[in-house]
C-alpha cells in the first residue's frame, strides 16, 4: 500500500516538474523572440542608372576572377564583391573568389561625379566592362587627378581592370553610412 501512495506522489511531482519545464521553455522562447533582432542590409550609396544595370549580364565573382579578359567586350554585373582597399578617389581593389591577387576596379566619370565612396571591407555590386591595363591608361588616370604618381605605379601591376558605370555600396548591419 505504501508503495502505491509513494508512486502517486512521484507521479504528481513529475507532472508538476514537467509543467514547470514547459512553461520555462515557453517563457525563454518568448524572451528570445522579443529581444532578438534580424540583421538588416542597408544600401548606403548607389548611382542612378537602373536601365544600365538591367541590360548587363550577371557574372559570378569567381568567373570574373578566373579569367577577367573572357568578359571583355560585354557589359557585366558582378554582385556582392568585397572591397580590399582603395586607390585614390576613383579606384579600388576587390577580392574575387578563386583569384590569389586583388582585382582592380575603376569608376567612370559619371560614377565618380556621384561622389560615391567605398572603403575597405564594404561590399559592392558593380556594372561595367573589362579592359586591359596599360601604362597609357594609368597615365590618363593620373592626369585626371584620380590617382597619384605612386598609385599609378601600383595599378600598372594589374593585367586588367573593370571600368564601372554603375555602383551600389552595401554594408551588412544597416550601418550609419548615410548616403544618396
Amino acid at each position: 500500500m505504501e508503495s502505491s501512495v509513494s508512486q502517486g506522489g512521484e507521479g504528481r511531482r513529475s507532472a508538476i516538474l514537467m509543467t514547470v519545464a514547459f512553461l520555462s521553455m515557453g517563457a525563454f522562447l518568448f524572451w528570445l523572440s522579443v529581444t532578438a533582432h534580424t540583421p538588416e542590409v542597408a544600401i548606403i550609396e548607389a548611382s542612378t542608372s537602373d536601365s544600365l544595370a538591367a541590360s548587363a549580364v550577371t557574372v559570378q565573382a569567381a568567373v570574373l576572377g578566373a579569367d577577367p579578359m573572357a568578359q571583355a567586350g560585354q557589359l557585366i554585373r558582378v554582385e556582392d564583391v568585397n572591397v580590399a582597399g582603395t586607390i585614390g578617389s576613383t579606384a579600388f581593389w576587390t577580392e574575387l573568389a578563386g583569384r590569389p591577387d586583388p582585382f582592380l576596379v575603376h569608376m567612370d566619370a559619371m560614377v565618380a561625379a556621384d561622389s560615391i565612396t567605398v572603403a575597405a571591407g564594404d561590399r559592392v555590386t558593380v556594372v561595367g566592362s573589362v579592359y586591359t591595363m596599360s601604362d597609357s591608361v594609368a597615365d590618363a588616370w593620373e592626369a585626371a587627378g584620380s590617382i597619384s604618381e605612386n598609385q599609378k605605379f601600383e595599378v600598372t601591376f594589374a593585367a586588367s581592370y573593370l571600368e564601372i558605370m554603375d555602383l551600389m555600396v552595401i554594408r551588412a548591419g544597416g550601418g550609419d553610412g548615410g548616403g544618396n
